[in-house]
């Protein structure tokens, strides 16, 4: 009779996962009562905003003689999550370059703007600003000009366009309209024109332009509207901004007419995103930098009603994650001395040249010598290991299993054949009448592994023939490492493991292997499973999962249904891509390393996204689904 111990331990993790999903579905209620009470308070603010399409905004505005528009978070917007947050920035940089305390510049900036906007009603320039920086923090003329400079270099460097809305604002102009641009700003008007030029809008696609800092008249004062309803009196004119008072109820005052549109922040803050475990709270550089980039340039970045693509969701629910673990990686392969990196398949084939991407951004464009994509799976591993009726009885239990006995030892042991039993088996429930029946076919199943495990061996000589004696780091999902325990045995090499969770079963352990997990470790039971199958539902090749070699050496892959619905990971990953060059974009590599990242944003990102806080069309929604033929029965998991 076999031990009961694994059984009563998986009955445990059922348990443990019946609670733990239940506290998942509690979360879920929380957060939606907290989304819809906050909906009832700003229910009269809702209204005020425009609700429509990009065209019919512009059916609405186009009746106007005379069209302004206010320009921050308006027609451009920056890549952080506050605009104070470019004072953090900045304060990094003079820390580094004047040993000014970053935390000390920060607060100085704050209060030296809030001070002269006081003393000067609202309308300093960023120059009486530095004049009081540089006397409070002692420094020459010439040092406050480079941090000024550095300041306006940096602002520049984190502002995009709001295509949708720069988009309308050309259309109108194409359509003769005037169009004039307004703002509260310490900036000077030649520094903003430039801003606005970086941003796609330059002199042509406006008439008129007015800065608080060159007018001395400012939109929350009322001052510029006074002027401009004396100025428009025989015009239709009209404001549009983001601002409920400046630019919309100010306005309205003074009988101009005005058009509140959502600024990325308002959208977010309204949205069920806001309120998925701790998203505001997380507030590192990074953290910051990670929302401003999908809050503002992805998700929000127009105030219209827009279908969403595949590509935005990798880039804002996946992107940070990935990131995330390609940092981690990093330095912990570094820190381990580790000389080669082993992508498992299938994970492997999209996650190593994204790690390789990465790698080169951060070396200064060296490229990655050190990962290759190596053929395994839990399955062809522990085929190749199976050398006694201990290994038979331990890979068993490595996952449930409903079929017959032709299925199972099809799809767990590799060999086929016709045994005329059509019982149905369900393991670990009929474990010991496997393991009676199997008794008659443990020889082939030996002969298989040995052919199976010379093969392996000679297969990753062919791939690196001194792999032995380098020190070796393997990387995979997760879960359990039963691909890294059973590869140690057959190749008679010790790994370690780089993995995104591990649950509390880590089987590396037992034969005195090291393997660690980015995001999760259990200690327990198993990790919420289904956001992370989210991700193992698009780590995944254009071929089935290997399945072990053929006589000759050739390679056995399983037909996998779920690749017809995966033609799209190359646009899925290349969205992932472009926000991994965002950040470069926006931190350098210094800063990356420091690993200034919450993990918990990347994992609650990934939960808003798994709980359904943004509608998924059911055409995207097949991407995400999981080969699941290892268990028998259906042959795909939809995880979505």
């Amino acid at each position: 009779m076999m031990d009961r111990n694994p059984i009563v331990k998986r009955i445990k993790n059922k348990v443990y996962d019946f609670y733990y999903r239940s506290f998942d579905k509690r979360d879920r209620v929380i957060q939606y009562l907290k989304w819809w009470l906050q909906q009832k308070k700003d229910s009269n603010l809702s209204k005020v905003y425009f609700h429509g399409t990009k065209q019919e905004f512009f059916d609405q505005v186009k009746c106007y003689d005379i069209i302004s528009f206010d320009i921050f978070d308006t027609l451009i917007t920056r890549c952080i999550q506050k605009p104070v947050d470019i004072f953090s920035i900045l304060g990094y940089w003079v820390e580094k370059t004047y040993h000014i305390k970053s935390e000390k510049f920060f607060d100085a900036r704050i209060k030296a703007e809030s001070n002269e906007n006081r003393r000067l009603n609202g309308n300093a320039t960023l120059n009486d600003i530095y004049n009081v920086l540089r006397q409070k923090l002692g420094l020459n003329v010439a040092q406050c000009n480079i941090i000024k400079q550095k300041e306006l270099a940096i602002e520049s460097e984190y502002l995009i366009p709001r295509k949708e809305m720069v988009e309308v604002l050309k259309k109108l102009k194409l359509h003769g309209k005037k169009i004039w641009l307004i703002s509260d700003m310490y900036l000077s008007e030649d520094t903003i024109k430039s801003f606005l030029e970086k941003c796609g809008i330059n002199h042509s696609f406006y008439d008129e332009i007015y800065i608080s800092s060159e007018t001395q008249k400012r939109k929350d004062s009322s001052a510029i509207w006074m002027e401009i309803a004396e100025k428009c009196k025989e015009k239709k004119y009209v404001h549009i901004g983001d601002n409920l008072v400046s630019d919309y109820m100010n306005p309205k005052n003074v009988n101009i007419d005005s058009i509140l549109i959502k600024n990325a922040w308002n959208s977010y803050k309204n949205s069920l995103i806001r309120y998925c475990k701790k998203i505001d709270s997380y507030d590192k550089l990074g953290d910051r930098i990670t929302k401003g980039l999908i809050f503002n340039k992805c998700l929000y970045n127009s105030p219209f009603s827009t279908e969403k693509n595949l590509f935005i969701y990798a880039y804002a629910f996946f992107g940070p994650l990935f990131f995330q673990f390609c940092v981690w990686l990093y330095n912990k392969t570094q820190e381990d001395c580790i000389d080669d990196i082993w992508f498992f398949a299938r994970e492997g084939y999209y996650l190593k040249p994204l790690y390789d991407f990465f790698y080169e951004k951060m070396n200064e464009e060296k490229s990655s010598k050190n990962t290759r994509y190596v053929l395994t799976s839990r399955k062809a591993a522990a085929i190749a290991d199976m050398d006694s009726l201990a290994s038979i009885k331990d890979y068993l239990l490595n996952g449930d299993f409903v079929g017959t006995l032709d299925e199972l030892l099809e799809i767990r042991f590799g060999i086929s054949g016709k045994t005329n039993n059509e019982t149905i088996y369900s393991l670990p429930r009929d474990f010991d009448l496997v393991i009676s029946v199997l008794n008659l076919y443990k020889n082939t199943i030996y002969k298989n592994a040995y052919r199976q495990k010379k093969l392996y061996q000679s297969y990753v000589t062919s791939i690196d023939q001194d792999y032995k004696n380098k020190h070796i780091g393997i990387v995979d999902i997760g879960y359990s490492g039963t691909a890294q325990y059973h590869l140690s045995n057959v190749l008679e090499k010790k790994f370690v493991g780089y993995y995104f969770a591990l649950s509390n079963n880590v089987r590396p352990k037992k034969n005195n292997q090291k393997c660690y997990a980015c995001f999760f470790k259990c200690k327990e039971s198993q990790p919420d499973l289904n956001p992370w199958m989210l991700i193992e539902s698009v780590l995944t090749a254009p071929y089935g999962q290997f399945g072990g070699f053929q006589k000759d050496g050739s390679y056995i892959f399983a037909t996998d249904d779920t690749n017809n619905v995966k033609k799209n990971l190359d646009e899925f990953f290349y969205g992932i891509k472009l926000f991994f060059n965002d950040m470069y974009k926006l931190m350098t590599p210094e800063q990356i390393k420091k690993q200034n990242f919450s993990k918990g944003l990347a994992l609650d990102l990934l939960k808003s996204f798994y709980w359904g806080n943004i509608n998924v069309s059911k055409n995207i929604q097949k991407i995400f689904e999981v080969e699941t033929a290892f268990n028998g029965g259906s042959k795909k998991f939809k995880v979505l």
